[in-house]
């Protein structure tokens, strides 16, 4: 391992921002949560399909079934669609940063703010397979890094391994 240390300069993309957004709420809202979440709604979709198709379904019955359709489909699109809308709106809110990573520290500089932090106060790193994503503890996303930024280089590998190094958790996400 060199003791260069790993410089990337970049603009969030929409597609970062939306995979920043999707990896974060998966962390989140985990698996079992959300599978508990989608199981108990299509229980209770069926119950007042059955009944209404036995007695008549009427307009309290179809707003309670929009209700149920909403938590395990539409909850997370229309996060997904919030997220390009903000995007869109403020384009200005998304500016050029650079993350440096050294053997000690990690950066993180912009117009903004320029930090700079330790290795041991990352609460994680998250490795997908569009990039990857380095939180504050809780789960406070400090930078994304989108997958185009290691094509064609071993940079990937070089920050999971200072990762390892220092201790920082690393959760694996398909």
């Amino acid at each position: 391992m060199s003791t260069e240390p790993l410089s990337f300069t970049g603009t969030l993309t929409l597609q970062d921002t939306l995979d920043l957004h999707r990896y974060r709420s998966r962390l989140v809202v985990r698996r079992p949560i959300r599978w508990l979440l989608g199981v108990f709604s299509l229980l209770m979709i069926s119950v007042v399909a059955v009944a209404g198709f036995h007695s008549q379904f009427t307009w309290p019955s179809y707003v309670i079934l929009a209700v149920l359709l909403y938590f395990p489909f539409g909850w997370f699109c229309l996060e997904r669609f919030q997220v390009a809308r903000h995007y869109r709106k403020h384009p200005d809110q998304y500016i050029e940063s650079t993350v440096t990573f050294s053997e000690d520290t990690v950066a993180v500089a912009n117009a903004n703010y320029d930090m700079r932090l330790r290795w041991k106060q990352l609460g994680r790193a998250v490795i997908t397979p569009r990039g990857i994503m380095f939180l504050l503890p809780p789960h406070s996303p400090l930078f994304w890094l989108p997958q185009r930024l290691f094509d064609g280089n071993d940079k990937r590998e070089q920050i999971i391994s200072l990762a390892q190094q220092h201790n920082v958790p690393i959760k694996r996400m398909a």
